[in-house]
């Protein structure tokens, strides 16, 4: 009997020095993400999600580079921000109404220990366009539209959403010159541009801004910050100016459409 007892303590003993990792994997990480974009979305708010976990998040960007901290899962995530719009779903624009000032990013992340970091760039998914008319003194400006058939762009994976988009600015006019600007999502091809004469409801002329039109000024719908357009037309001599307009700083070259 003592013997037994001898061999159950030994064993007990042997037990106890033996080290017994813990599968960690289902533990949360503290998870840093640090956000950052253009300057014109200082002010703003940022929505945050996490793919599949229904995390979400909304705060406004102070500017520079701005950490928070998440508690994520030890598992490949996709992490995407926004901003120009309320929560994380796939952003659309009303027929009629113009594009807002739309900005996303994501990025591809994977905590495998306590804690983890990763940076989130909010990139411009909208460019503006400018449509100036010359005019003859004292002329009515034509109307302008503006169609295309991408409507928005879904902040999770950088798709864009198929769909009419369907703008007729406003413009001023100053002597003999009209001015009219309006903000369109990205597109993957172009977009079409109406000209309407006075009294009319039916566009009299059309211009393609397509791939083609794109390429020969070296504009890319496919640039990280989509940089603005500028056009310019004489309509009673016929000739339509397409120029790049860089977002940021001016300048561009120019194209006749």
């Amino acid at each position: 009997m003592e013997k037994g007892l001898l061999w159950a303590a030994v064993l007990l003993a042997a037990l106890s020095c033996t080290s017994i990792k813990e599968d960690r994997s289902r533990c949360l990480a503290e998870y840093t993400v640090v956000f950052s974009g253009p300057d014109q979305t200082e002010g703003e708010e940022y929505s945050f999600s996490v793919s599949g976990t229904g995390l979400s998040d909304g705060f406004i960007y102070t500017g520079g580079e701005q950490p928070r901290v998440y508690s994520l899962p030890r598992q490949p995530l996709t992490l995407c921000a926004s901003c120009g719009w309320k929560g994380t779903k796939p952003y659309r624009v009303p027929v009629g109404s113009p594009c807002d000032s739309v900005y996303t990013g994501r990025v591809q992340a994977f905590c495998k220990g306590e804690t983890g970091e990763d940076r989130i760039v909010l990139h411009k998914d909208f460019a503006t366009l400018f449509v100036a008319q010359e005019l003859a003194t004292g002329a009515t400006p034509w109307e302008v539209l503006v169609e295309a058939d991408v409507c928005g762009i879904d902040p999770a994976d950088g798709s864009l959403v198929r769909g009419a988009f369907r703008c007729s600015p406003g413009h001023y006019t100053a002597g003999t010159l009209s001015t009219a600007a309006v903000r369109i999502p990205r597109q993957s091809d172009g977009f079409r541009l109406g000209f309407i004469r006075p009294g009319n409801v039916k566009p009299s002329k059309t211009v393609e801004f397509d791939a083609a039109a794109a390429e020969a000024i070296g504009y890319s719908w496919k640039s990280k910050d989509l940089e603005d357009i500028s056009i310019t037309a004489d309509l009673t001599a016929g000739t339509v100016v397409a120029a790049v307009c860089n977002w940021d700083d001016g300048g561009g070259s120019s194209i006749f459409l």
